[in-house]
């Protein structure tokens, strides 16, 4: 089964070792490129107070850890980490010798939010109690322009929220004669989706090209909210679901299909 990787250059070589070592035929064509913050000296004081008044650091993504690790030094902040899935967590364990204080047991905002909230809701007691009446302070390390959910829901908790904006995703535009040619070399038969903004960006692209081939093709995502949102975007193939975001799990859910 030839199978279109849509990650980040960055990103698409683990993926596709393990895609070939089951026994598929991995070909990248990557949606869109990382762009790595670099932040101005005044910048980074600024996060590195930020870091050091906080009790949680959230980070969203595997990117979110390279890029945290290029900028700050983990050992330097007496932070609990959270992260909103297993992958995040062990490249998080990989990256600094540390495993992740939580860890939620499906991947997302929503389920680091339900194992998170009564954590912070019992340590904000326990601080009120002693008469110390400040909010607890959380830090969410992300790229630009991530979902609002997570800071917005624990925000009307009462919490003090701030972000790190780590890197920045930058979407590769194709051309129809550059997705021609493609589909005349490789004819793949089923493509991977990552995150929602990639759904986005794959679908206007296709339907500016209008390529009626490719809108034909499965897609396999790795959370049901991107499924959601190709479904919302009226994509017309057929969209699957893995039951987990790592490489893995991802591997399962296409040795799982027949077509």
């Amino acid at each position: 089964m030839k199978v279109v990787n849509t990650r980040p250059r960055q990103q698409a070589g683990e993926l596709n070792n393990l895609l070939e070592q089951a026994g598929f035929q991995p070909v990248s064509l990557p949606l869109t490129e990382i762009k790595w913050a670099e932040f101005l000296p005044a910048q980074k004081k600024r996060y590195q107070q930020l870091l050091g008044k906080a009790s949680w650091l959230i980070v969203i993504s595997k990117n979110a850890v390279n890029a945290f690790c290029r900028n700050f030094a983990p050992e330097d902040y007496s932070l609990q980490i959270a992260t909103t899935g297993m992958a995040s967590a062990k490249h998080w364990q990989q990256q600094t010798g540390r495993k992740a204080d939580l860890v939620p047991l499906t991947s997302g905002s929503e389920a680091v939010l339900a194992q998170l909230l009564p954590r912070l809701q019992a340590a904000q007691a326990a601080r009120d109690g002693n008469t110390e009446k400040q909010a607890l302070s959380i830090v969410i390390a992300r790229g630009e322009h991530g979902r609002e959910y997570l800071a917005r829901q624990l925000r009307q908790q009462g919490f003090v929220v701030d972000y790190i904006p780590l890197y920045q995703r930058i979407d590769r535009e194709y051309s129809a004669d550059d997705l021609g040619d493609f589909w005349q070399q490789h004819h793949p038969q089923i493509v991977l989706i990552s995150s929602s903004e990639s759904a986005r960006h794959w679908l206007r692209t296709l339907q500016n090209a209008n390529l009626h081939q490719w809108l034909q093709l499965p897609i396999l995502t790795l959370h049901a909210r991107i499924a959601q949102k190709l479904k919302a975007l009226a994509y017309p193939g057929k969209v699957y679901v893995s039951d987990g975001a790592d490489n893995q799990a991802l591997i399962k859910a296409l040795q799982g299909l027949n077509f």
